[in-house]
């Protein structure tokens, strides 16, 4: 028997479009809740934005005074259905800051890539998310990446990927 935990801050939303999901009266759907700590799986999109970067244990932030960008890449398994992707994005600075992100499904040798931003504001001190859900076009047959606008304070905690996976009956 398998030991599968469900993040307790994992999006109602996905908790709902999972029950809505089932195929059938014997379908039965488990998610996985893929977890990465942003110092594992993002970096600065370029090396001058490298110095203003600060890989901590728990997070990626921007240390330095101007904007930078990062890069990450979500964790998961190819071909499960109906996943859901989100990071968490904490203020660590003084003034009210805005975290945008651009979630890029694709590949660079094939097909069209979908891209597509989303953006939260953040007082001081305050934590959040952004995520994208299956209906914003982001699929499962390539990975799934995002570029993030980092402003000066700004951190990027866990990187996470839900996936909705039919395990029968």
């Amino acid at each position: 028997m398998s030991n599968i935990r469900i993040h307790p801050a994992l999006p109602l939303g996905a908790l709902i479009l999972a029950s809505l999901s089932a195929a059938s009266a014997f379908a039965v759907d488990v998610a996985r809740n893929l977890m990465s700590s942003a110092a594992g799986v993002c970096q600065g999109a370029l090396p001058n934005y490298e110095g203003n970067i600060r890989k901590r244990p728990l997070a990626v932030v921007n240390e330095g005074s101007s904007d930078a960008f990062v890069t990450c890449a979500f964790p998961g398994f190819g071909g499960e259905v109906h996943d859901t992707y989100y990071l968490y994005v904490r203020n660590r600075g003084s003034d009210t800051i805005t975290f945008t992100c651009t979630a890029v499904y694709g590949s660079e040798v094939e097909g069209t890539p979908v891209y597509v931003t989303k953006s939260v504001p953040r007082a001081p001190g305050v934590s959040g998310s952004l995520f994208w859900l299956p209906g914003d076009g982001i699929g499962t047959a390539y990975p799934t990446s995002v570029s993030c606008l980092l402003p000066p304070g700004g951190a990027i905690g866990n990187v996470h990927t839900v996936q909705f996976v039919d395990v029968g009956s």
